[in-house]
């Protein structure tokens, strides 16, 4: 298989914010935050297949495009003031829309012509809107703090599949936060919360066509997905020691409609992949983080996480029900010298997981990196290594009752990277965002 991908782009982020302090009352303040994000690209694949024993024979050739674009907005406004001494009220109201169009098409090379590969010729238009409003208040006293919150939102979704069947969705929901913490000593605290949280597919998840890079096997998006809602509940320990702080916590989370991943094979012997909700999962686990800094030229910090997870649901004719654990760890270190330069070291293991139809092998990586600060600390200039020893490789064996797949992914191999950043003065409230669905 020879495979030629392109997705050239122009994104596009635009950031205003206005704050306001109040002289008579340093604890008051208003901001106002709009966000714009817009980008474009045009997204193509060219494949050939050919057949070299016992004869060099071309049995087919494929070619695929998709141009897409999106706009997203935001409007945010948050207000603080204080509550007698040691108290502090805040509230905030926040509107979102985000426009994606998405084009597509997919052919292959008949009888000297190319003509549209199994119907795959569609436009999709995709519509977001999101209201939200939100209040907390939280008290501090002289060991034990509190701070309590609650936030609505309303979202409306609609997906146009043109010709095709449209969905919309319309919901409005709440999300309640509660965190309490107490200090027992300057070295030792603990802290509960919970809180209620949403996560909203992805437009890939929502989008039908992902691109044919394996003739084998196709994914393909879900425009009916609803949002998975998880409720979480943590509790934490802070010890802190002169060179040492460790960090322990123990968690429990319950996940309603997660997503999960939906395999069939069609009768031609294609492998269709689609993402699904599932009725639960539950997650429980013990977390522990450590730094050690034995001097200013020198530091470690390390993380253990190890969580069982119990998931429930079924789809179509196919049963999702499992339960095992897993475990993942990463040791960074950091050593500065010659006052403006740093070396970085870092390495991640993650263990093997598996849930009701596939398991995948514990992955090991490293990644090394070199910094030098530049201009009063304005400029800094970055070499990075990273899967330093190409084994970032994802192993993994699905078995269903009519097919056993067998795949093997490296999502990055080595790669070097050498950059330059530039930190402007930013306006108080000034932040930096991620770039490409940065409002999400």
């Amino acid at each position: 298989q020879t495979y030629n991908y392109r997705e050239p782009e122009s994104y596009n982020q635009l950031d205003l914010t206005y704050s306001r302090k109040f002289a008579n009352d340093e604890n008051k303040k208003w901001t106002a935050t709009f966000q714009h994000d817009f980008w474009v690209n045009d997204e193509t694949e060219n494949m050939r297949f050919l057949e070299n024993f016992p004869n060099e024979i071309e049995q087919s050739r494929l070619r695929t495009n998709t141009a897409e674009g999106s706009r997203d907005f935001l409007l945010q406004s948050d207000y603080t003031t204080g509550v007698g001494e040691n108290g502090s009220f805040e509230i905030g109201l926040r509107a979102e829309t985000r426009i994606i169009e998405s084009d597509f098409i997919a052919e292959d090379f008949q009888n000297q012509a190319w003509q549209v590969y199994k119907g795959l010729d569609n436009a999709l238009d995709y519509y977001e809107r999101i209201g939200g409003a939100y209040a907390q208040f939280g008290q501090r006293f002289e060991k034990f703090n509190y701070l309590l919150g609650l936030r609505t939102e309303y979202t409306f979704v609609k997906v146009d599949l043109g010709n095709e069947t449209d969905y919309t969705k319309e919901y409005t929901r709440l999300f309640p936060t509660a965190n309490l913490s107490y200090q027992f000593t300057e070295a030792t605290g603990v802290q509960l919360s919970y809180s209620r949280r949403i996560r909203r597919p992805r437009f890939w998840q929502l989008n039908p066509f992902a691109g044919l890079s394996d003739p084998n096997q196709v994914f393909v998006g879900n425009p009916d997905m609803d949002p998975a809602y998880t409720d979480r509940t943590e509790f934490n320990i802070i010890q802190t020691w002169e060179k040492l702080t460790l960090n322990p916590s123990f968690y429990y989370s319950n996940t309603n409609d997660y997503f999960g991943f939906y395999l069939d094979q069609q009768a031609d012997g294609l492998v269709l992949e689609m993402p699904v909700n599932l009725e639960r999962e539950q997650n429980y686990g013990f977390e522990v983080v450590a730094n050690y800094r034995p001097n200013k030229m020198f530091s470690v910090n390390g993380e253990f996480n190890w969580f069982g997870y119990d998931q429930t649901g079924q789809f179509e004719a196919q049963n999702f029900d499992f339960n095992a654990s897993a475990w993942n760890s990463r040791l960074s270190v950091q050593y500065r010298f010659l006052e403006d330069f740093s070396l970085q070291a870092r390495g991640n293991y993650q263990s093997a997981y598996e849930d009701a139809i596939s398991k995948r092998q514990a992955i090991t990586y490293a990644d090394f990196g070199l910094s030098k600060q530049l201009l009063e600390d304005k400029l800094t200039l970055t070499l990075n290594l990273r899967n330093a020893f190409d084994s970032r490789w994802s192993r993994s064996r699905t078995e269903l009752p009519t097919f056993l797949q067998e795949r093997n992914r490296a999502w990055n191999v080595r790669r070097w990277r050498l950059s330059a950043t530039y930190q402007f003065e930013q306006g108080e409230g000034g932040r930096l965002r991620r770039a490409r669905g940065s409002i999400r």
